[in-house]
């Protein structure tokens, strides 16, 4: 085997050039080019999806909070309403079960990133006679 030697500017004694050609650094440049725009689309769906999980926590704080001004009402006060709170509407529901409880229903609706979206919850709660 011979050694091969440099004399000037990429070019061997052989004659044979070193380095990249101009087609091997378009397809790199083009191959970069699709995962950046692979990793931004998948950013703007991560984002999306973030929203969408902060909607759906403020519309459980909601229902959570309602179920908890019920809590240790006289029963005859627990009744079904609706009520728009932070720019969702919530509707609730209440039946009776037995005589120191109600069950309550409660369903928030807002308009998300994918549209309108609901997010239901029901527990019981004791109220007094």
């Amino acid at each position: 085997m011979q050694a091969v030697l440099k004399t000037r500017r990429g070019v061997t004694r052989h004659g044979r050039r070193t380095g990249f050609t101009l087609v091997e650094l378009i397809v790199a440049m083009l191959m970069l080019t699709i995962g950046l725009l692979g990793l931004a689309g998948v950013g703007a769906v991560v984002l999306k999806q973030m929203r969408g999980g902060t909607y759906q926590t403020v519309a459980a704080s909601i229902a959570q909070s309602r179920f908890e001004q019920f809590e240790g009402d006289p029963c005859s006060s627990i009744v079904s309403g609706t009520a728009t709170v932070r720019g969702m509407t919530e509707k609730w529901t209440a039946a009776a079960v037995g005589l120191r409880a109600k069950t309550i229903r409660d369903t928030v609706t807002f308009v998300g990133t994918s549209g309108t979206r609901k997010v239901g919850i029901h527990t019981v709660v004791s109220c007094t006679p």
